[in-house]
């Protein structure tokens, strides 16, 4: 059985979240790339959960409220962040 991964486009409304989880101090600059434009993705494309190992600043628990307070008021929905370890317990 094969199944296949969907890549997520880093399209407008994308770049648009990332900049404004920038602007939040969510997450570090710059916008166009990395933490702030992997968690924008996700949002952005209505993912359930995201995975990292990012402890500093994707699956930091001090960030989680501010987190799903800034994507709930642009509208979105926030992926729930996890680190391999949670999902093994």
């Amino acid at each position: 059985m094969t199944v296949g991964l969907n890549l997520l486009s880093f399209n407008a409304e994308v770049l648009g979240l990332a900049a404004i989880l920038v602007r939040e101090r969510l997450m570090p600059g710059p916008e166009s790339s990395g933490d702030a434009l992997h968690v924008a993705a996700a949002t952005a494309h209505g993912t359930e959960y995201l995975l990292s190992w990012n402890v500093k600043h994707l699956a930091n628990l001090n960030k989680v409220k501010h987190l799903q307070e800034v994507c709930r008021r642009t509208g979105y929905v926030p992926p729930t962040i996890v680190t391999p370890d949670l999902l093994w317990t």
